[in-house]
């Protein structure tokens, strides 16, 4: 079941019209926030740079908190989307080590097209914990997915708790492409490339 913004006032677009109006409204706010923080980023700005009208903006948002809430919300039916296709055999990927690198080439690719919605989510987050927390049980999700393919990897995992092993690995993935991407860890690579081996390599560390 779809979770609801927090703001009541939203109304999800019904027409194809609607529809491609209300993500111009999203991408710009995407790009607002990227290059702004959430703080910075105004309202009429993301009108303007929309090409939209004021009231197209409010028919359907209250303000850009609420405008952030539904950027929340279907980022996280695409994630849940997104699990239930996502193919983690050991047939398809041949080793965990493959299975990590892909998983590593996929979130940090995800999580840089969602930079400025990451950079919204940490500062709200500062006064609204709930936000962060709604990205913690998409983290709970991902590891369950690993999770019923733990046994696929077992001869590779040499720690005794393969499943946990394997989602402390995997949370490792996620929390470095989130907070690099925001800025964090100076001393790490700047180069993604090199960035993400040597994210893999701490991943790969906790399955001992």
């Amino acid at each position: 079941m779809a979770q609801q913004t927090s703001n009541k006032s939203y109304r999800p677009a019904k027409q194809s019209r609607g529809r491609r109006t209300e993500e111009k409204f999203l991408k710009t706010a995407e790009e607002a926030f990227r290059n702004n923080g959430f703080a910075k980023a105004r309202v009429a700005d993301i009108i303007k740079l929309s090409g939209c009208s004021t009231g197209s903006f409010y028919h359907r948002f209250s303000d850009k908190r609420d405008l952030f809430d539904v950027m929340l919300l279907q980022m996280s039916e695409a994630t849940k989307s997104e699990l239930l296709d996502q193919d983690l055999s050991r047939t398809t990927h041949g080793s965990v080590q493959n299975l990590l690198a892909h998983y590593a080439e996929e979130a940090f690719a995800k999580v840089n097209d969602r930079r400025g919605f990451y950079r919204a989510a940490y500062e709200i987050s500062a006064q609204d914990p709930t936000v962060w927390d709604r990205l913690k049980d998409l983290s709970i999700l991902i590891g369950g997915k690993f999770a019923k393919v733990a046994e696929d990897y077992a001869d590779e995992i040499p720690a005794s708790n393969k499943t946990e092993a394997l989602q402390h690995a995997v949370q490792i993935i996620i929390t470095m492409a989130i907070h690099t991407s925001l800025g964090s860890g100076p001393l790490l690579p700047e180069d993604r490339t090199e960035l993400r081996k040597v994210v893999i390599k701490a991943a790969l560390g906790v399955l001992v």
